[in-house]
């Protein structure tokens, strides 16, 4: 191959990258169609943005009556937009609205989800409160999700990316709140030992442990799964976990079953 056609390929190669949309210039896109729909009304743009399970499980008209509450009345005058990240399946966006006569901006903060199939929305702050459960009907698969999700965290490659210097245990503390996804869930990486609040108020001193863990809501979007897990100290203060800390994980699912896909946010 002669170096002139060598340097074509690079050239075209190059071209090809930068033609490709960067993902958080796409979510940006996204976030301005948002912007858009929600300064002219347009809340079944809205609806058809969010991920497809939504649609199946939230009507509508239960959807549309959030915004307007959301809404009540004002005239939006103006609209600013900001991607905060993109990390794993997911990417996240505030859109700062301006209403007529107010001065101060409210924000909707918008959690969006890379299906393969471009962004899709799974979440909008202060417009949908908790009442809105979807992606959490098939029990099965979010107990398998947990699971999952559980065994990967629970590992010392795994926690380390929640704090580079936090050890795990032997057996592992987990606070259960009778949720679907807990099921029956006895070993995930190593043993696991469910305490309910009340019962860990009654005898976290006594454990010996260092820390306890919590299982956030875990959902699933189709073949996709989000969970996110925490990890809080039993005594404030001391290192390395001398705060609660915690991780979002996102899953897929395939013939074997659910497997660690990306980590998301860590706070």
């Amino acid at each position: 191959m002669s170096s002139r056609t060598c340097l074509l390929l690079s050239v075209l190669v190059a071209a090809g990258a930068a033609l490709k949309p960067r993902l958080d210039y796409s979510l940006g896109l996204h976030a301005q169609r948002f912007a858009r729909a929600l300064v002219n009304g347009q809340s079944r743009e809205i609806y058809r943005a969010f991920v497809p399970v939504f649609r199946d499980e939230i009507e509508f008209a239960r959807f549309d009556s959030a915004v307007r509450a959301w809404r009540a009345g004002r005239r939006i005058t103006s609209v600013r937009n900001r991607v905060v990240d993109v990390r794993g399946l997911g990417g996240h966006a505030s859109t700062y609205v301006m209403f007529g006569g107010e001065t101060d901006y409210e924000y909707v903060y918008q959690s969006w989800l890379n299906t393969g199939e471009g962004w899709r929305l799974a979440w909008l702050s202060n417009i949908l409160d908790q009442t809105f459960q979807y992606g959490r009907s098939d029990t099965a698969s979010l107990e398998a999700a947990a699971r999952a999700a559980l065994a990967w965290i629970l590992t010392d490659s795994g926690i380390r990316r929640v704090h580079r210097r936090f050890v795990l245990p032997d057996t592992v503390i987990v606070v259960t709140r009778g949720r679907h996804e807990e099921g029956d869930i006895a070993h995930a990486g190593r043993p696991l030992v469910w305490r309910t609040p009340a019962e860990l108020a009654g005898d976290g001193g006594r454990t010996g442990a260092a820390f306890y863990c919590e299982l956030g809501l875990v959902r699933v979007f189709g073949d996709i799964g989000v969970a996110a897990v925490d990890f809080v100290p039993l005594r404030e203060g001391r290192p390395p976990l001398d705060r609660r800390r915690g991780i979002e994980l996102y899953l897929r699912r395939d013939r074997q079953g659910w497997r660690f896909q990306s980590v998301g946010k860590v706070w």
